[in-house]
């Protein structure tokens, strides 16, 4: 017997009545979270609906089916289940070509996210939009509620380290679902775009809880909506030398390294009022990734009140902790060169990196990153839907 769940999604809601579209020729970058909250997959759905020629796929990281590993080149192919042409943003290319849209009259987005600027996702569903606007092609969200929220948090940054994993002028959690993105990015870089929400009811801009709607794991490494809400927190260490447990039964709820004292680590933290958080003193091995096969010492961490926990800064106070107390281990890795380094493009800007090294005081950075976010808040305002 299916569960009712509180929150309806863009998919349900457009497959209550279709008769509008009479035959429309569409395609669909989605992959294995495109499900309703009985399970049924979005493909296959709208495959099977006389109103919609579904004519090809369009997959992000990780494929079509999830399938594939993070930052795993993704080669066109054929869905095994549809027998639908599925075109790869994850290989060769990461925009959709124009010339596989021009046939579309719509380009259905169908995607779970988690709400953060370095979730590839977000960079995709951009340059989705671009293209489409470039093909004068529809494209129209199905949404799906922000795990964690509305809450908007951390810096913006630079545009000199825009990347894949850094669109433009977004704060690393931006508050917003991807109908709102969508509405933003439209709004800000391409005002011509057709961008049309199928929107969301009963979701009031809250965090993930399980009577909402149903989660699907959003990445090999984000298995359940806990570890999407504890990913922000985590998911940067690693780009400063420690592991984030990635590799492990609890991704990014784990963190620590070979040489770094738990306890201590422990009390330190509880020096900083990092209110709506909880940790205890884990020890693990992994076979992947860094530190494999070696003992990891660090912390098991836990979000136990998500509308209070403050990513930003539990980012920077674990830093600043791991830079006094273990300057000689700090180990900022390479993005393609060296000098050039990942933390600085994951945080768009190097200026985090060297504020911390000089021992800058963290509510001075957080003061300069809640003023760099005051045009984004009211730019959003103008376009939320919930």
């Amino acid at each position: 017997m299916s569960k009712n769940f509180k929150i309806k999604l863009g998919l349900e809601v457009l497959l209550e009545d279709t008769s509008d579209f009479n035959g429309t020729n569409v395609g669909l970058l989605t992959n294995h979270t495109g499900l309703t909250n009985n399970l049924k997959q979005n493909i296959d759905l709208i495959q099977s609906n006389n109103d919609l020629n579904l004519i090809r796929l369009f997959s992000p990281e990780h494929g079509i089916r999830g399938q594939a590993g993070a930052e795993e080149n993704i080669d066109d192919t054929i869905d095994p289940i549809s027998k639908l042409p599925v075109i790869s943003l994850f290989g060769e290319r990461r925009k959709p070509p124009v010339d596989k849209l021009k046939d579309l009259d719509i380009l259905f987005y169908d995607i779970q996210d988690i709400g953060l600027r370095y979730y590839t996702y977000s960079s995709t569903l951009l340059l989705a939009i671009e293209s489409c606007y470039q093909a004068n092609t529809k494209l129209i969200v199905l949404d799906r509620p922000n795990p964690l929220g509305d809450q908007i948090s951390g810096n913006i940054g630079s545009n000199e380290y825009s990347s894949f994993i850094g669109p433009d002028n977004l704060p690393y959690c931006y508050g917003m679902t991807s109908g709102e993105l969508a509405l933003w990015y439209q709004k800000n870089y391409l005002n011509g775009a057709d961008v049309e929400v199928i929107p969301l009811e009963g979701y009031k801009g809250e965090t993930f809880k399980p009577d909402d709607y149903r989660w699907v794991p959003t990445s090999p490494a984000i298995p359940s909506a806990r570890t999407a809400q504890l990913y922000p927190f985590t998911c940067h260490l690693d780009s400063a030398g420690l592991d984030n447990g990635v590799g492990t039964a609890n991704p990014f709820e784990y963190f620590g390294a070979p040489w770094l004292n738990p306890v201590k680590l422990i009390e330190k933290l509880e020096t900083y009022n990092l209110k709506g958080l909880n940790w205890r003193p884990v020890y693990y091995r992994k076979e992947s990734k860094r530190f494999a096969s070696n003992e990891i010492q660090g912390l098991h961490l836990y979000l136990d009140e998500p509308e209070i926990a403050s990513v930003e800064r539990f980012n920077l106070s674990v830093l600043e902790i791991i830079i006094k107390d273990y300057p000689e281990k700090i180990d900022w890795s390479f993005w393609q060169e060296e000098n050039d380094y990942f933390f600085d493009y994951f945080m768009k800007t190097n200026q985090v990196r060297k504020d911390m090294l000089a021992g800058r005081p963290i509510n001075e950075i957080l003061l300069e990153w809640s003023e760099e976010r005051k045009d984004f808040k009211r730019e959003v305002e103008k376009i939320r839907l919930y």
